[in-house]
Formats: structure tokens, sequence, C-alpha cells
């Protein structure tokens, strides 16, 4: 038989204590911090390229340039005659489309701020950037190392055993890290973004907008990979596929940070990435019509947790590519990782079905969604409904606000 029971104000209400969703999103402070260091590491990129490229790549030991005809394109840089053409960054992830959270684990997991950095270069043979990927990484990574040692980071250099494949990481400390990914545009299309930029600023619009006054070829967009070469990469697409997605689902932004708080806990090292999470958000929403749940998230997430087991068997499109070119689930079966997480999910699943229909008791449903979410869920059972309205719950005798056992997984090591 199944329970009546409110139990959103356990995941969002301004009532206190703070209810989950706001005890894990990043708090002011610390999205300041991660901007403040993300705008140190653009001024040092920035005044450094216009210090001059060839000081960047003195006594370099890594093939530079794709071949004479590209090195004579960047000297041009390089001598000054392109002097407007500095890098431009534009800020994308988690921090950017408002989903980062705290972390759930301070010691083993990281809040991070990734930033593009956009580098005009000329195209030579079969559209490739003049710059070969070890060049572009060594000039950035350069350009760096000054400022990482001034302020004690952690560069994870090419040379670093943890090096990222995809970007240039500066571990911050306090379990923080920004992640660069690097860019190369060609000149023309490079123009064309600064004049964007421009517009945005000066018409106070977001540069998503000026993009659309003023597009940029996508294809044009080549990201430096320190194994795959350049790739085509343009990371507005995920920018524009999640923008109109929220759109559609008003709630859309809420179900990620809950999807990826239990993800975190749930998985201390791992688990699904942030971009799947927010892929299967979207295909979870559009089986339901999730527009009657605007003030009842328990109800949200019931329903979008009975949705995830299914869509985690099933392969997951990335958004982030044209035409369906990829999925998110690749490497699942190879490295067992499909069978675990469709178990987990299933677990979210039925925990949660329990802890919201088959319970009557107050205490125990906070005790078991912590069991599901962990200790971030607030110990505020008085602010929980069974049967009767809210208001009557809630005005009922004072309640005895003693808090309950705190929750300690194991964290493998």
């Amino acid at each position: 038989m199944s329970i009546r029971v409110d139990a959103h104000p356990i995941f969002y209400t301004n009532r206190e204590p703070p209810a989950y969703h706001a005890a894990i999103r990043l708090s002011e402070e610390h999205r300041k911090q991660l901007i403040a260091a993300s705008e140190k590491a653009r001024t040092a990129i920035r005044d450094k390229f216009k210090a001059g490229f060839e000081l960047l790549t003195k006594g370099a030991n890594v093939a530079l340039y794709e071949s004479s005809v590209a090195r004579a394109s960047m000297r041009g840089i390089s001598s000054g005659a392109h002097a407007e053409l500095v890098p431009r960054f534009l800020r994308q992830g988690s921090v950017a489309y408002n989903l980062a959270l705290e972390p759930c684990y301070p010691l083993v997991q990281e809040v991070d701020i990734d930033d593009g950095v956009y580098f005009p270069m000329s195209f030579v043979e079969g559209n490739r950037p003049a710059l070969t990927v070890e060049g572009m990484f060594l000039t950035v990574e350069n350009a760096l190392k000054e400022l990482c040692a001034s302020e004690g980071w952690i560069l994870l250099d090419s040379n670093h055993p943890k090096r990222k494949s995809n970007c240039v990481r500066i571990l911050l400390g306090d379990g923080a890290h920004l992640d660069l990914p690097l860019y190369a545009i060609p000149n023309d299309q490079f123009v064309v973004l600064e004049k964007n930029m421009k517009a945005a600023m000066e018409a106070h619009y977001s540069l998503s907008q000026a993009i659309n006054k003023h597009p940029i070829d996508p294809d044009s967009i080549q990201l430096a990979h320190r194994d795959e070469g350049w790739v085509l990469s343009d990371p507005r697409i995920l920018n524009d596929w999640f923008k109109n997605q929220k759109s559609a689902f008003s709630e859309l932004s809420a179900v990620c940070r809950y999807l990826k708080g239990w993800r975190d806990f749930t998985w201390p090292n791992g688990g699904p990435s942030s971009i799947c999470l927010m892929a299967c958000a979207v295909a979870a929403l559009k089986t339901f019509d999730s527009s009657q749940y605007q003030s009842r998230h328990d109800l949200l997430m019931l329903e979008v947790s009975a949705a995830l087991p299914k869509l985690f068997l099933e392969r997951i499109p990335n958004p982030a590519l044209k035409n369906g070119d990829g999925n998110l689930d690749s490497g699942w079966d190879a490295e067992g990782m499909r069978t675990e997480y469709v178990e987990k999910a299933q677990k979210f699943s039925d925990d949660l079905s329990s802890a919201l229909t088959r319970t009557a008791d107050r205490n125990e449903i906070v005790r078991k969604l912590t069991m599901i979410f962990g200790n971030r869920i607030p110990s505020a059972f008085w602010n929980i409904t069974i049967g009767g309205s809210a208001t009557a719950s809630v005005m009922a005798t004072e309640p005895d606000k003693q808090p309950l056992a705190q929750v300690t997984p194991h964290i493998s090591a």
C-alpha cells in the first residue's frame, strides 16, 4: 500500500535548516575563488603570448610546427604582425552551466572550473592548425609556470605522470582544480570571435547571443588532444543543447544537481560522468510530464530514478557531438561498469521508492534519504508531511530536533 508523503522540503525549501539542494551547491565564496584563479591564469597566458610566441618556445625539444610553411605562417603572430590577436577565453563546464557542487568527500573529490583558451592560428595542409599539439601545450604550460610557482599551485604539464590528455590542469589546492582546454581557431574566425565578445560587452547581452548575430563555423574549431592530435570540437554545441533543454524542462538544473549529488555520494571515486547524467536527466524528463512537479522535487526524483536503470542499459548519445557521432557509455561494457551502474541505479530507484511511498515514520524517511544521498540531507524530519497538509504537520507539537546518526560509507583507496 502506497503512503502519501510530501518530502519536498527536504530537497528544496526556504526554511531552516537548508535543504539538500542548497547544501550541495557550490558556495558563492568557493565560486569566486575559482573565478579569481581562472582570471589569474588568463592574465598569465595573455601577457606571455603578447610578449612573444618565440619566447615561450625557446629551447623546445618538440616539433612545434606542422611544416616549414606552417612555421612561416606563425611568424607573423610572434613578430607582432597580428599583435591584436591575443588569446581569448570562454568559460565552460559545470561552473558555466551553474551545476557545480561542493565535494561530497573533500579528501578525494574536487570541484573544477573549465576555461577554454582560443588561439588564433594559421591553418595549413589538410585544414590542420599550423602549430603542433605538442607545441600548443608547451606554449601554454610555459606561460603558466611562473604563476603556478608564485601561487603554490601544481601544474600538471607534459612531463607530469598525471597530466590530462585534453587540457592543461592546475591543482589549486583546497579540493579544487582548473582545467584549460586549448582550441585553435582560424585567424578569420578569430576576428569574428573578437567581434562577438566586443558586441556582448557593449550591448550587455550574452556571448551566445552575440555569436548568433555573427556565427562562427563549428567545423573551424579544433581541440588540442595529447594522444589524438587536433580534433574537431566545438564546446558551444553542448552549451546550446543544455540551454535549449532548460527552456523545455524548468526543473532540469535541479535534477542534474540531485543526480550528481547521488553520484558523488555513491562513488567517492568515479561513477557516471556529469555530462552522462545531464543527458540521462533530459531523457528521463521526456518520459513524463515534469511540469506538475515544480513544487514536488521528491516526486520528481522518484520518476527520474525509476527511468535511470533502463537509460543506463542503453546507448547514451553524446549531445556535444553532432549527428550522434559517439556515445557517453563508450567503454562501459568492456570495463565492466555497465552492470555496476545499472545495479546501483536500480538500488537508487528502489530505495527512494521505499523512503517516499512505503515509510510512515518521518525520522525513518530522513534516515533512508540519508542512506541514498549522504549526510547533506537535512535532519529536519518535522518538515515532512505524511497524509495531511504540510502546514498541519509543521505546526504540530515542537519536534525533538536531535540530529540523526551520520552515515560513513567505505571509501576505497
